[in-house]
């Protein structure tokens, strides 16, 4: 049965036939329906996307040899890529440009023991093998580094160093700590040291680096003998064993005797500089550099601290001069002696062509004048401190001040004390048994503050628990 179409249709027109509409592309001149698949769709065939597509045609794209389909969403139309079945694998393309070398893998070179490991011409990275302790060591580009095999142990140390401040001396002279370890495996230990200061920087109070001898494990420190760098720093001193660190902090001070320029006279029964009994007995020197060396009379025995035993009406000191001319010159003293049990009374100087001119005098339950007739220098004000404590010129207030059975400092500052000859000990019936660690002098007065510096300062030196705090 033959349909006839409207006749002179315009491009979009449409027309239905039994159900099925037909849309008119003046272009080609045809009537195509909306039903894809009902008519054969125009395919084309190019690099490029046909003109004026309808919906439903087909564009084989040469150049990526890919299918499309013009699509209409009902807002728009566009070219849809067809999805098909993957064809087969292509041949195999020719293999491409060898890739660059890698880097040499490190050696392991075995020798006899680690006196024969190579200092020079070593690449960081290379291992070697110590036959003798069975080591395995790594090149890290200045050394070797033991490698940790197994149950490596840490080195253990045998001899601790300090576990309290260790005072280091104002004179410059050196001191040592020792630490020694040993490695539970048996190899060679070394030490080191570290600071706890800004990149690891030497601490200014040390005028050189530390040295350590590594066979002993002794450190040896220089001081400072600028003032101005008196201070603390803590020394992370380590035992090594090629693998493994074993380490300890020590805490180090630096300090100075106030107004050390002022010194009339020091004398210290710990420096051998000022008493050695191995040179002589009755020999006491000055440290001050003044050279007011004394005599002691029938000298006690030294303590294994360093302190000097005087005893009743027997060992005493006559303080001729500590000065270029005579004891006149002197405001300020300070005694560091250690009292022990049985100690009741006493009298620490006194003027021997006067027994009546006393100073410092101590009694269990005596409230009497602390000190006898003397005067302040012009201008100035006597301070006087047992341990810290004001005495209040009651001699059973100063005694009380004691710590009995350790070592404690009596002061005075301001005071114009005996010109001509002062004793030590000497004062009839107020003389007892005790032990003195230092004698100091200076030619000016002391304030408060100075008093507990110097306090302290002996007190690093013997230890917290052996002296009587501030």
């Amino acid at each position: 049965m033959a349909y006839n179409f409207p006749d002179s249709p315009s491009n979009g027109d449409t027309f239905t036939l039994n159900g099925v509409t037909y849309v008119y592309n003046s272009t080609k001149g045809v009537w195509k329906d909306t039903a894809v698949g009902v008519l054969p769709a125009t395919v084309t065939s190019s690099d490029t996307a046909p003109s004026s597509p309808s919906a439903g045609d087909l564009w084989y794209r040469t150049d990526v040899s890919s299918l499309y389909v013009y699509y209409s969403d009902g807002s728009s139309s566009q070219w849809v890529g067809v999805s098909g079945p993957t064809g087969a694998t292509g041949a195999t393309g020719a293999a491409g440009a060898d890739g660059a070398d890698g880097a040499d893998g490190s050696s392991v070179i075995s020798y006899a023991n680690f006196a024969a490991f190579p200092t020079t011409n070593n690449t960081e990275g290379d291992f070697g093998f110590a036959q003798d302790t069975k080591a395995l060591y790594m090149w890290d580009g200045t050394e070797w580094d033991r490698v940790a095999l197994g149950n490596d142990e840490s080195p253990v140390i045998t001899t601790e160093p300090p576990a309290t401040n260790v005072s280091l001396n104002e004179d410059g002279t050196t001191s040592t700590v020792t630490m020694v370890a040993e490695d539970p495996e048996g190899f060679d230990i070394t030490y080191g040291i570290a600071y706890k200061t800004a990149n690891n920087a030497r601490p200014s109070q040390l005028s050189a680096d530390t040295t350590i001898n590594q066979s002993t494990g002794v450190y040896t420190f220089t001081p400072t003998t600028t003032q101005a760098n008196a201070g603390t720093f803590r020394a992370r001193l380590s035992a090594s064993d090629g693998a493994r660190i074993t380490t300890r902090l020590v805490d180090f001070k630096l300090a100075f005797l106030p107004q050390a320029a002022n010194l009339l006279g020091r004398y210290e029964f710990s420096n051998t500089d000022s008493y050695d009994p191995a040179v002589s007995t009755t020999a006491l020197n000055d440290l001050s550099g003044n050279a007011n060396h004394q005599t002691i009379v029938n000298p006690g025995s030294l303590s294994a601290d360093k302190h000097l035993t005087f005893t009743v009406n027997s060992t005493y000191i006559n303080f001729t001069a500590v000065s270029s001319t005579s004891m006149v010159s002197q405001k300020s003293w300070a005694v560091i002696f250690r009292p022990s049990t049985g100690f009741d009374q006493h009298v620490m100087f006194d003027n021997a062509s006067s027994d009546n001119t006393y100073y410092s005098t101590f009694h269990s339950s005596n409230g009497n004048a602390y000190y006898g007739s003397q005067s302040a220098w012009a201008g100035e004000t006597v301070i006087d401190r047992v341990n810290g404590t004001n005495p209040g010129n009651n001699r059973t207030t100063a005694y009380n001040a004691l710590t009995i059975n350790q070592t404690n400092s009596v002061q005075a500052s301001g005071l114009q004390m005996l010109s001509g000859q002062m004793q030590y000990n000497r004062y009839p019936s107020y003389h007892a048994t005790h032990e003195v660690y230092a004698f100091v002098f200076w030619d000016t007065p002391l304030t408060l503050t100075e008093m507990e510096e110097v306090h302290n300062y002996y007190r690093d030196k013997l230890g917290t628990a052996n002296m009587a705090a501030w």
